[in-house]
């Protein structure tokens, strides 16, 4: 099955932002429910997305330098991973 891609919403981006904004990426776990038609990877994407951003903003900005923009990426988005799907073996048990 393909499943297509659903755009967010305005209302969507923005509840994200304002979500990593206010409690930071440690929180994951509460954002699939304000979220109802997103698996917990379309978030993690988007909140990828949204923290590269910001970093990548406030460099071009002058705020930081390029050594900031390498430890923070390194720094934050190495916390951030999705859902890996278990791998089956042949003989159909399940490793992960």
């Amino acid at each position: 099955q393909q499943s297509t891609a659903i755009p967010w919403t305005t209302q969507e981006r923005l509840l994200l932002a304002r979500q990593l904004s206010y409690h930071g990426i440690g929180r994951f776990s509460d954002l699939p429910v304000l979220f109802p038609a997103r698996t917990k990877n379309d978030i993690i994407a988007a909140a990828k997305s949204f923290i590269k951003l910001s970093i990548d903003l406030a460099v071009a900005e002058g705020d930081c330098d390029e050594k900031f923009k390498e430890d923070a990426e390194k720094a934050i988005l190495w916390k951030i991973d999705f859902d890996k799907v278990p791998e089956v073996k042949k003989k159909g048990k399940v490793e992960e």
